[in-house]
C-alpha cells in the first residue's frame, strides 16, 4: 500500500473517533439515558418506591392465605373465611354454608328488643370478625327464637307444634265474673280489684265481656300477672243507689 493511501486511512479513522468520541459523550450526558444518569436513575428509583410504599393494611385486614404489599412490605393475610366454621349446610342438596350465631358470655343467644330507632327486632351477632361470602346464612336454633318470644308449650293449643315446641294448651275457652261496686252521690272516678274463682293451672288470656250498671262508665281495665283484673269505672249517676261494673274474663287451662 502506498504510504499517502495510509496516512489517508489513519485520518480518516481519527476524524471519525473524535466524532464518535464526542457523540457519546454528549449521548451519555443526556438525560434521556436512565442507566448513565444517577440523577434520573434516583428519581425513577424515588417514582418506584412511592409506588409500592402505600397502603395501610393489616394482615388481620387481608383475607387469610391471600398476600399484599403494604409500605414496601410483602404481608400474608389473617382475616378467616368464616364460612369455612360452618356448621352445616342449608340442605343436603344445597351447600350454601350455614354458621351459628356468635353468644358473647352472659349475653342471650337472640335478643328480642326496641332498638334505638324504637322499632322491636329479633337480633343475633354475626359468628365472629371475619369475611362472609356472598350466600352464607347465620343460624339461629329454634330454641333460641322460643326463648327470646317467651313461646311456652302452656301457650300454644294443644296438637299445634311452633318452632318445634308442641303444644299443651287448652283449646277450650272457659270464663269468670266478677262486680265492682261502689256507692257514689256525685260523679266520680274510681278504681277497684276484682278476684275470680279460678282452678291454679288457670291463666287469663282475655275479657269476654263487661257489664254495667246504673249508668257506671268504664275508663280502663288491666288483667294482672296475679290473675286478678284492675276497674277503673266513672260513674255516671247522681243518685244514691249503686254504681257497678261486672267484668266476665276468658282464661283457659295450662
Amino acid at each position: 500500500m502506498k504510504k499517502s493511501k495510509l496516512v489517508l486511512i489513519i485520518l480518516f479513522a481519527l476524524i471519525v473517533g473524535i466524532g464518535l468520541g464526542a457523540g457519546a459523550a454528549t449521548l451519555f450526558a443526556s438525560d434521556q439515558v436512565l442507566y448513565k444518569d444517577s440523577t434520573t436513575v434516583k428519581g425513577a428509583l424515588d417514582d418506584l418506591y412511592s409506588k409500592v410504599n402505600y397502603g395501610n393494611a393489616t394482615a388481620a385486614q387481608i383475607l387469610s392465605g391471600k398476600t399484599a404489599l403494604v409500605g414496601g412490605n410483602k404481608v400474608t393475610g389473617s382475616m378467616l373465611n368464616i364460612s369455612t366454621k360452618k356448621v352445616a349446610t342449608l340442605t343436603s342438596s344445597d351447600t350454601r354454608p350455614v354458621l351459628q350465631q356468635r353468644r358473647q358470655s352472659g349475653d342471650a343467644k337472640v335478643w328480642a328488643i326496641a332498638n334505638s330507632d324504637g322499632t322491636s327486632r329479633l337480633g343475633y351477632e354475626i359468628p365472629q370478625v371475619g369475611y362472609v361470602p356472598s350466600g352464607t346464612i347465620v343460624g339461629v336454633p329454634y330454641a333460641d327464637v322460643a326463648g327470646a318470644i317467651g313461646l311456652t308449650a302452656a301457650k300454644i293449643v294443644k296438637g299445634n307444634t311452633i318452632l318445634g315446641i308442641a303444644g299443651t294448651g287448652s283449646s277450650t275457652f272457659y270464663t269468670a265474673s266478677a262486680t265492682y261496686s261502689t256507692h257514689q252521690g256525685a260523679r266520680a272516678s274510681n278504681s277497684g280489684t276484682l278476684s275470680f274463682s279460678l282452678p291454679s293451672n288457670a291463666e287469663i288470656v282475655g275479657i269476654a265481656s263487661v257489664g254495667f250498671g246504673n249508668r257506671a262508665g268504664l275508663n280502663y281495665i288491666i288483667i294482672n300477672s296475679d290473675k286478678t283484673v284492675t276497674v277503673n269505672m266513672i260513674n255516671e249517676s247522681t243518685s244514691s243507689a249503686d254504681n257497678s261494673i261486672t267484668v266476665t274474663v276468658k282464661y283457659i287451662l295450662k
